[in-house]
């Protein structure tokens, strides 16, 4: 079975950047959820809030489903399963082979499982009115399961990194106490049963806040390990070489199980109960593709690109993709969101058919254009779903396609070296010479 291997290049200081973002991300978002539930304790439903701010504060509201708070936390766990994922593919080097490389798909499909719980709310739904938590006695195993495998491949896997190690443990640790800060909520909640009274505001933020720190640990452990043990230091950044199992056939049939999973899961939120109170479990398989597209359009546009003009588009292409999963994800419904959407489509099109080469990177991005606004003008919920799902899975599959046909940068370092001899670098003008013969002279030219 063939094999397909390429390059992933990532730079230490991006990292780095990426961390800071998600990091303000979390305290805004956390800073939101505490002004809001105060101000909400203190006056009930009437806030006295500009509606503009007050619709800000609720979709910074970590403590309920269908905002983008939920959305955002959702996305963190499914960095962590794409980064996973990302480790076992690289470790398909050759290299001593090794049964425990195959826990990272065991981490993936976890972290993709508590990504999908986190904005279709699975868990909340078994919350028994009589003050005993359902969910904690079915979930029981899995909450002590889970960490336990975790840690146990933390260190087998990541000890040769002690950053990455010691971030992955304290994440474990800290995602493990959230089912234990839930139940102390709902006990307390119980205790002063009285009307109209919340879960104490300190307590909710306390968990809120716990949460998104053990996940982004968890993320930044796993990116630490890929850079320091399966990356290779070259100049500035750090290449992983990924290794996909096969092409033609057994690609296709890689792709076909992932769609299935995906609309597996679709089909299973659609059987769970509307509340409105929870999130909706279907909104996640269109939320995935789209977040797959940006990550798909961040790293392929070194080998699809050549001029600052055509990354730019690689960045345009990211960043609107992953705002039209966050639309879907959060249910983000104001008009005022749908119009700006709109014109960043559109603006994110012109650049692209105006700047970018490849014939099938612009086929790519008109199919996504053409869906994405469809997803983001119509009304109609379901429709929204597959029109969004459809306009990432043609985004992904132009740019893999103008991936493929590219060339890569070592490529073109090659191609480079080779029409440009010492004569042509050096400035002087190459002129032909008759060649030597065994008797180290050279022949005169016949008449």
């Amino acid at each position: 079975m063939a094999e397909v291997r390429t390059e992933v290049r990532v730079s230490p200081r991006a990292v780095v950047v990426l961390h800071r973002c998600l990091a303000t991300l979390s305290a805004t978002f956390l800073a939101g959820t505490l002004v809001l539930l105060h101000r909400f304790a203190e006056r009930g439903y009437d806030l006295q809030l500009h509606p503009f701010v007050l619709q800000l504060l609720a979709q910074s509201n970590l403590s309920v489903e269908n905002v983008l708070a939920a959305w955002y936390s959702s996305m963190l766990l499914l960095s962590t399963a794409v980064v996973c994922t990302v480790c076992f593919l690289a470790e398909r080097r050759p290299r001593p082979a090794s049964v425990l490389r195959f826990g990272w798909i065991g981490l993936a499909a976890v972290f993709a499982a508590l990504s999908w719980d986190e904005l279709g709310s699975l868990h909340e739904r078994e919350v028994l009115p009589s003050g005993t938590l359902g969910w904690l006695l079915w979930l029981v195993p899995f909450i002590v399961a889970v960490p336990v495998y975790m840690l146990l491949f933390a260190w087998f896997r990541l000890r040769r990194s002690t950053r990455a190690l010691t971030y992955v443990c304290l994440g474990v640790l800290l995602l493990a106490t959230v089912p234990l800060q839930e139940f102390v909520e709902v006990e307390v909640m119980l205790a002063h049963a009285a009307p109209g009274w919340r879960r104490p505001v300190l307590l909710v933020v306390l968990e809120e806040g716990t949460e998104l720190l053990g996940m982004q640990l968890l993320l930044a452990g796993v990116i630490r390990h890929a850079l320091d043990v399966l990356g290779e230091r070259r100049g500035e950044r750090v290449a992983l070489t990924v290794t996909f199992p096969g092409r033609g056939v057994t690609s296709a049939l890689y792709v076909a199980v992932v769609g299935l999973v995906l609309a597996g899961t679709y089909e299973l939120g659609r059987l769970v109960p509307p509340d409105p109170a929870n999130g909706r479990p279907e909104n996640w398989p269109p939320s995935v593709l789209a977040f797959v597209a940006s990550v798909t359009a961040l790293s392929l546009v070194d080998r699809v690109s050549r001029e600052r003009e055509e990354r730019l588009s690689g960045a345009l292409l990211a960043a609107l993709s992953l705002l039209t999963g966050a639309y879907v994800g959060g249910v983000v419904v104001y008009d005022a969101v749908r119009g700006a959407l709109a014109g960043g489509i559109l603006l994110t099109v012109a650049v692209v058919l105006s700047s970018v080469r490849s014939r099938a990177v612009r086929l790519g991005s008109a199919a996504w254009a053409v869906s994405a606004l469809v997803a983001v003008t119509v009304p109609d919920l379901v429709a929204t779903r597959l029109s969004s799902s459809v306009a990432a899975a043609c985004l992904i599959l132009g740019l893999c396609a103008g991936a493929r046909r590219a060339p890569t940068p070592a490529h073109r370092a090659a191609r480079r070296a080779r029409g440009a001899g010492p004569a042509l670098r050096t400035g002087v003008r190459a002129r032909s010479v008759a060649p030597v013969n065994s008797a180290g002279r050279r022949p005169w030219p016949r008449p």
